[in-house]
């Protein structure tokens, strides 16, 4: 979940209209990837969809044929060969609750397994996260996040979650320039209160679009994390497994978490990496905290990412100068506080060789350095993004023009922290610009309705977590205004007893999805197992050969972990090569690690 998940623009107020225009950071990217919707239509179908089975039982929805073919154009990132995969389109019904009534359209895609057809397991399901992350383009990534003997045993199978990308979508918007009319001119989180009223307007006009669609998307009204996991239910019945194996990051962990707990007696293995604590992003532990505090602030998600700048800072001391520029002073942490402080007192405009500007706030500094958190590879240009502004920042109080040299340095970490997402071009299409994570968290979580309760949260949050607290509020304030409730939401009980054990997995320095949340799922989940990785970023993917090793043992074998098991990191941030099993596999390795990343920050709160 990032301080914003609204596309924000290259260029704040006050820079040159004629400057090279600076992308904005990762946290802020729009979209990564717009989903383009043409008017009318339920979501692209181009791969033909086989007639469906016979009229089921009255009270069970009807299994969807899966008629495997070539992956229509755009179903496959370039670089990727699409002759790898298989595409499908299944029909699932729009209301569980009528499963012989209208029906949506799921977009679904494979990895055939590599190995002998003989010691073929079964299938295994991903989701990236999000929510709002694309299984079908996760699917893309499979080589890069899990080892070749996990590979060779299962078909590996992503699918678009209902009102998600490829699969029947979202958009409330009429077309791309409305969308940037409404929103793009936000700051990443609002800073004070004319800003704030600026994203409760903002938000509201956005929302008022999405009550628009109502009728003509009845979707909307069922998007919840339980009908995702009975939509994963017919699909697993489709694909001819008996029980499920599922492989799920940041947000979808809740989507497995879900699936255990609806059907404990369809699980055989369950890897859970970044999870969710249920109850928090719920309902939270009463009325009250449910009417007053939001999401992340129960989740206490800016204390985590608090926790985690602080162990980057330490890290960095450790390291020395060499290393890390940001440890020249003598205080990492004290530094970055003096610059975040001089930031929210004055902005700096820093200007390019080029002549480009990029104007440097404090919402900037703080979702920038959210944004770097989540992959411990991009910790040493956080660092010396942090010494150049700070040198920058010190000149200016000085009175002394800005060296060019720290110019050049600050300029060049920016962009290495910066998205390379491109905006996607105007069209008279509908596009989806987060509806499909908004129509998740807003459903599937009690938030507060009224303004005084946002603020409230937001400056609640931010003491418990300083600089992130609030930035993550405010990332969930379509929640404040969502037009429908999901009356198939899911709210527990927790602790239902699975067929087979979960493997629980939690990184100690999380900045999305904190520790603590995966030690108290390991501990709700009857049997679940806790495997640690003793180190930083979101996701365990591509940080240690000793996760990946138990994690494949698990789903391979269905072996757990020895109890208490912890493994370390494969290099620490300030090392100066990765030296992990995914890394060193080659890009496709990282490309898992950003797919969750993308999810996480491109398209969605989580």
């Amino acid at each position: 979940m990032p301080p914003s998940v609204i596309p924000t623009p290259d260029v704040r107020p006050g820079a040159r209209p004629a400057a090279r225009r600076r992308r904005p950071p990762v946290a802020l990217a729009l979209a990564l990837a717009a989903v383009v919707v043409a008017p009318g239509a339920a979501g692209a179908a181009p791969v033909e969809r086989p007639a469906r089975a016979a009229a089921p039982a009255p009270a069970a929805a009807a299994v969807p044929e899966l008629g495997w073919g070539a992956c229509p154009e755009g179903w496959t990132r370039d670089g990727v060969d699409p002759a790898a995969f298989d595409c499908a389109v299944a029909a699932v019904p729009l209301d569980h609750d009528d499963p012989t009534g209208p029906t949506i359209d799921l977009a679904v895609k494979r990895l055939p397994a590599s190995g002998d057809p003989a010691k073929r397991i079964g299938t295994l399901f991903l989701n990236p996260g999000g929510p709002g992350g694309s299984g079908v383009g996760f699917v893309d990534s499979a080589e890069g996040a899990f080892p070749a003997e996990v590979l060779e045993r299962f078909d590996v199978v992503g699918f678009d979650p209902r009102g998600v990308a490829r699969s029947t979508p979202l958009a409330c918007f009429p077309d791309l320039d409305t969308a940037v009319e409404t929103l793009f001119d936000l700051p990443p989180f609002p800073v004070g209160t004319r800003e704030q009223l600026r994203h409760f307007a903002a938000y509201r006009t956005y929302t008022d679009f999405c009550a628009g669609q109502v009728d003509e998307q009845p979707v909307i009204e069922h998007m919840s994390t339980a009908d995702v996991a009975r939509d994963l239910d017919l699909l697993r019945q489709a694909v001819g497994d008996e029980a499920l194996t599922y492989a799920g990051y940041s947000y979808g962990t809740h989507l497995g978490d879900v699936y255990a707990n609806l059907f404990p007696d369809r699980v055989r293995a369950l890897a859970l990496d970044a999870v969710i604590e249920p109850v928090a992003w719920t309902t939270g532990e009463s009325r009250r905290q449910a009417l007053t505090e939001t999401t992340s602030h129960r989740l206490r998600t800016g204390e985590g990412a608090y926790g985690t700048l602080q162990a980057l800072l330490a890290e960095c001391a450790a390291a020395g100068p060499e290393a890390c520029a940001l440890a020249a002073g003598g205080d990492p942490s004290g530094d970055y506080d003096r610059l975040a402080a001089a930031l929210l007192d004055e902005p700096l405009v820093v200007v390019d060789a080029e002549g480009g500007e990029t104007r440097w706030t404090y919402a900037e500094l703080v979702s920038t350095s959210l944004g770097a958190l989540y992959d411990a590879g991009s910790y040493p240009a956080l660092a010396d993004l942090v010494a150049a502004l700070l040198v920058l920042v010190d000149a200016r109080e000085d009175g002394v023009a800005p060296d060019a040299a720290t110019t050049a340095r600050a300029a060049a970490a920016g962009e290495r922290l910066a998205t390379a997402a491109d905006e996607p071009e105007p069209a008279e299409e509908r596009v989806q610009i987060s509806e499909g994570t908004d129509g998740v968290l807003c459903t599937d979580g009690d938030n507060p309705r009224r303004q005084r309760a946002w603020r409230t949260s937001a400056a609640a949050a931010d003491a418990q977590g300083p600089y992130f607290g609030s930035a993550w509020v405010w990332s969930e304030l379509a929640c404040a205004t969502w037009p429908v409730r999901a009356d198939s939401r899911y709210t527990g009980p927790w602790d239902e007893e699975t067929a087979a054990p979960v493997l629980v997995v939690g990184t100690r320095y999380d900045p999305a999805t904190p520790y603590w949340d995966a030690v108290a799922v390991s501990e709700q989940l009857p049997g679940a197992r806790l495997l640690t990785l003793e180190g930083w970023g979101h996701t365990a993917l591509g940080a240690s050969g000793c996760v990946d090793d138990a994690v494949a043992r698990y789903l391979v074998d269905q072996q757990l972990p020895a109890e208490g098991t912890v493994c370390a990191a494969d290099r620490r941030p300030f090392d100066p090569q990765p030296v992990s099993a995914l890394r060193s596999a080659g890009p496709s390795g990282q490309a898992a690690k950003d797919d969750v990343v993308a999810a996480l920050l491109g398209a969605t709160t989580r």
